[in-house]
């Protein structure tokens, strides 16, 4: 997710269960999908000439879900942003559907 109002990362380090957290769920965001990968999916790689916009100052947002594991592990985590090397005259665009955008619910 995409935060341009910088007002989000006050969400940071509190609990999903904090009443609190319902105020940050109000703050409309420039794109709340930017991109998704899990485990197994290649790497997506943009033709040249084309990008998606991050604006100076801008906030990303990530979800990474782990599962619960019996062994003590090291997070390897990693995050790889690839940015344009020369002029961007195509900007990518994405849309997302939720249950409530489908009219013959449930998906």
């Amino acid at each position: 997710m995409v935060d341009t109002t910088q007002r989000i990362r006050g969400i940071d380090g509190m609990s999903e269960m904090d009443p609190a957290v319902k105020q940050f769920q109000s703050i409309p965001l420039v794109d709340e999908f930017l991109y998704g990968w899990v485990p197994g999916n290649n790497t997506i790689f943009y033709p040249p000439g084309t990008g998606k916009k991050l604006f100076k100052g801008t906030d990303l947002i990530l979800n990474i879900h782990y599962s619960p594991s019996s062994k003590l592990q090291e997070d390897k985590s990693i995050i790889n942003l690839y940015f344009a090397q020369g002029q961007v005259d195509r900007e990518v665009f994405t849309l997302t559907l939720r249950e409530n955008d489908i009219s013959n619910q449930p998906l």
